[in-house]
């Protein structure tokens, strides 16, 4: 198993447990990692009683379609923007999204390792938020 293999199955993992001990569950809106995190989350056994759903959107029509995307995002912003990612996480018909985070990286190599790069960042970035709330 490679290094990055290994950090997601341990990041999954570590949110899988946080979720669990915080009776929450997990859907994911996916675009660039093309069902990378969703897959990377149900490598977990017994992730079926905390990961929900996820939705791979990965052409713009989709994101409209699919997440409710507005065509002027996707115009004014790009697919692949902060804007258009927050966008697809914030459910049409709920308005609020108060567990939203979206952030911008950068990362550098292959297509392969940019996608686990995205793929740890937010399993990184879901335990922290989860770890926080558990401070409150």
């Amino acid at each position: 198993m490679s290094d990055a293999a290994a950090t997601i199955e341990r990041l999954a993992e570590r949110l899988g447990a946080g979720l669990r001990a915080q009776h929450l569950t997990l859907a994911t809106a996916e675009s660039c990692t093309a069902g990378g995190l969703g897959y990377a989350v149900t490598l977990v056994p017994g992730s079926s009683q905390w990961y929900d759903r996820g939705f791979i959107t990965y052409s713009n029509e989709s994101k409209m379609q699919v997440l409710g995307v507005s065509a002027a995002y996707l115009r004014d912003f790009g697919a692949v923007s902060e804007p258009v990612a927050r966008a697809m996480a914030i459910r049409r018909d709920a308005g609020s999204a108060p567990w939203v985070k979206t952030a911008t990286h950068r990362f550098d190599g292959s297509r392969a390792a940019v996608r686990a790069h995205t793929i740890i960042t937010a399993l990184q970035t879901l335990v922290e938020l989860l770890k926080q709330r558990q401070d409150v």
